[in-house]
Order: structure tokens, then C-alpha cells, then sequence
């Protein structure tokens, strides 16, 4: 490793979610599938000759994160860390997630590391249950035990127009309170995720809007969000690709083809009506494969639609 003095001040950033396309149980493992959005926490660190690692007082998972990971990588200087957090926590923004990833990334980037989603999956999961946005592309993820089930690809534009009902969520407490899922809903969850893998190398918006939807549905007796009659209706009145919700937070919206041309004027009339709902509002555009600059692991060469007959890896999440 370099010496303190050679060393430059580290970055690193991650993106927030929107909640979860879809959460359920697959082979008896609690899943999910977060929505990355284009907003993110960034994380500046400075290198010091001391041991001593400093970070803000309230971001206690971010320090177990770092503190491993320089024990890992056999570390032995400290630092001050700032972190720069624009969303709320305990609503469904994966702002934990974010934050340690972005922490991690700001220390790699000192050392010239190039660390693994994996292993920061697995380190993270150590810490609390975690979304899977290390990845480039979204995924099918066990966030309790911090494994990959499968990469999804990239999603197309979209936009997510979202209101936060109030209050918070621990994801620990939640997790841990979580009535468990039936075997009826095992098989529904296996359902969407192989109809959200297909949605997602067409590029089809109504096709993921439809499996969040269903999935905020099949939550709802789990947490029970007030918003979703009112969600649902707004959808079939504005032609909305679908809700979607934080299954363990307090956020929920609706989702809406950003390549549309109608797509402006349908969140300028979303927004109107749910500014009538007295809370806090939110607009996010997703992260999408334009918008990364990378391909679709499912698309052809030429750029042209992939269409159900040629996904030759789709996975059967059936047992």
C-alpha cells in the first residue's frame, strides 16, 4: 500500500432506489428486485497517518462497513470521512445500502482497489439486509444472505412519480417481524420475476409496471399502504405503466414510460393530483441502460428489439 502522504482524497458514490419492482420468496429464500434511480450519495474520503476512523456520528453502518473492509485489505491508516445524503432514511430509498457502498468505493479509490459487487454484497449483508445496486445492471437478489439469483439487464427510460405517506421503516425490525410467505405466494413470486426478466430484455415499460404492481398488491397485507386504492386508480386514469412501492418503507408511485411523448404530460397531471394528498412528493428518472452508457446483456448486435423467442437464457425460477 502507498504511504499516507502519497495518497489522494478518495471518492466514491452509489444510487438510491425507489423501492422494489417486485419482493416475495423464491426456493424458500425472502427476494428481491430494488429499482436503481438517478440519484445517489457520495462519499468523500481523506487518508490520515492515524489509525483513528472518523465518520459522521449518525452513519454507524457505514463505519462497521469501512472498518471490515480495511481489515480485509489489511489496511492500517485511518481517515475522515464526509457524506453527502440528499434522501431521508427509513422510507425505501436503500439510503444504508447507498451509503456503505459509496464509503467503500470513496477507500477503494485511495488505494487503487478494485472491489467486487460481490464482495461488497456479502460484507454489506454482514451488516443489515441489502439491496443488490453494487451491481451495474438490475437484479434478482437474496438480500438477507447478500446473493445474486440473477442479472435482469437494464431497464428502459422511465420515470417514477412518488409520495412518501410519513413515518419510517427499520429494516432490521421489519425483517425480522416479516410475516413469512406462502407457498401459494412462493409460486406467484416465480411467476413475476420470470415476467419481469422478460419485460426488462424487451425493453417493455407496461410489462414491468404490471409485475410492480402486482407485487405492491401482494404486499399490501404485509405493510399496508393507504395511498394504493388511490395509486391504482390514478394509474388506470392516467395510463401509468404501474405502481410501485417500497415494501419496507414508506414510499410508493407510479411508474411511467419516459420515452413516451405523452410522458411529460402525464406527470405534470400525476403531480397535480397527488399534491392534493397533503405529502411529500417525489420525481426520479430510472437508471436505465442509455443513461449508464452499457448494453443490455440480452440485446442483439444490430440494437434491434429482443423478442420472446430469442431469450435463450431466460431462467425457469420454477422448482
Amino acid at each position: 500500500m502507498k504511504g499516507v502522504s502519497e495518497m489522494k482524497v478518495g471518492e466514491g458514490r452509489a444510487c438510491y432506489t425507489f423501492g422494489e419492482l417486485l419482493q416475495g420468496q423464491i426456493w424458500g429464500y425472502p427476494m428481491l428486485v430494488s429499482l436503481p434511480v438517478e440519484s445517489y450519495a457520495h462519499a468523500v474520503f481523506y487518508p490520515s497517518s492515524s489509525a483513528e476512523l472518523l465518520t459522521p456520528a449518525t452513519k454507524v453502518k457505514v463505519r462497521q462497513a469501512v472498518n471490515q473492509l480495511m481489515r480485509d485489505y489489511k489496511m492500517d491508516s485511518g481517515g475522515v470521512f464526509f457524506i453527502e445524503s440528499p434522501l431521508p432514511e427509513g422510507k425505501g430509498f436503500a439510503t444504508s445500502t447507498a451509503d456503505m457502498i459509496a464509503a467503500c468505493r470513496a477507500v477503494a479509490s485511495v488505494h487503487n482497489l478494485r472491489i467486487s459487487p460481490h464482495y461488497l454484497s456479502s460484507l454489506i449483508a454482514e451488516i443489515e439486509p441489502t439491496d443488490g445496486t453494487m451491481y451495474e445492471e438490475v437484479v434478482a437478489y437474496r438480500h438477507r444472505q447478500g446473493r445474486l439469483l440473477a442479472r435482469l439487464g437494464h431497464l428502459p427510460p422511465m420515470k417514477v412519480i412518488g409520495i412518501d405517506r410519513g413515518g419510517h421503516v427499520d429494516t432490521l425490525i421489519y425483517n425480522d417481524q416479516m410475516v413469512a410467505y406462502t407457498q401459494a405466494e412462493e409460486q406467484v413470486c416465480s411467476h413475476l420475476l420470470k415476467q419481469l426478466q422478460k419485460s426488462i430484455a424487451l425493453g417493455d415499460c407496461r410489462g414491468i409496471g404490471a409485475v410492480a404492481t402486482q407485487s405492491a398488491i401482494m404486499h399490501e397485507p404485509r405493510l399496508s399502504n393507504p395511498f394504493l386504492p388511490a395509486l391504482l386508480e390514478l394509474m388506470e386514469e392516467t395510463g401509468a405503466a404501474g405502481v410501485v412501492t417500497a415494501h419496507s418503507g414508506t414510499v410508493s408511485g407510479l411508474l411511467l414510460d419516459a420515452s413516451s411523448p405523452f410522458c411529460e404530460t402525464q406527470a405534470s397531471y400525476i403531480v397535480k393530483i397527488m399534491a392534493e394528498w397533503g405529502c411529500q412528493l417525489y420525481s426520479f428518472d430510472t437508471i436505465s441502460r442509455t443513461e449508464r452508457g452499457v448494453e443490455n446483456d440480452t440485446a442483439v448486435s444490430d440494437g434491434q428489439p429482443v423478442y420472446a423467442s430469442h431469450l435463450a437464457r431466460l431462467v425457469d425460477y420454477t422448482r
